[in-house]
């Protein structure tokens, strides 16, 4: 199967873009 912490990473890799794009983002 697909490994479960490359997943995690790619999903914090896409919320750490999206915080860079929409400071108010970075107190979540």
């Amino acid at each position: 199967g697909i490994n479960q912490k490359v997943i995690d990473q790619y999903i914090l890799s896409q919320v750490v873009k999206l915080a860079e794009c929409h400071p108010l983002l970075e107190v979540l």
